[in-house]
């Protein structure tokens, strides 16, 4: 069962990310457009960074509104191991790059990365906490 607040966590999340699907795929026309430099090329790579932050404060918000401990432990967990895995992706990325590697890594690399350590961590978090009533 659903609680109230993962319910919006879901419904508003799900809105942030179709937000950001069309602010990318808008400002990713109109750099293929306009080719522009300078500050307006940061705005333009700036601008589909608001949804993202927008989820994160939706996270925040749930994990202040939920009232289940272990659920809001659940998905602190997950969000931790994201974090780590895009962290880590990042990070190795970088450390390449000081060593001499002049390849790039493909775009949104550490966004996957991010998704799948999180998806990691959810199975194996439940498959730690079955209940009778899954088994």
């Amino acid at each position: 069962m659903q609680s109230p607040a993962t319910k919006q966590m879901k419904k508003t999340g799900l809105t942030l990310v179709g937000i950001y699907f069309v602010v990318f795929l808008i400002t990713f026309y109109l750099n293929h457009v306009m080719h522009p430099g300078g500050p307006l090329l940061w705005v333009l790579a700036a601008l589909p960074l608001l949804p993202i932050l927008g989820v994160f404060v939706v996270f925040g918000r749930y994990l202040r509104d939920e009232r289940d401990g272990f659920k809001r432990d659940l998905i602190s967990r997950c969000l931790l191991w994201g974090t780590a895995g895009c962290l880590g992706t990042d990070m190795v990325e970088n450390y390449l790059r000081i060593y001499g590697w002049t390849g790039h890594f493909p775009p949104f690399t550490s966004f996957w990365m991010f998704f799948v350590f999180m998806m990691a961590a959810k199975l194996s978090y439940n498959a730690q906490h079955r209940v009778p009533a899954d088994e």
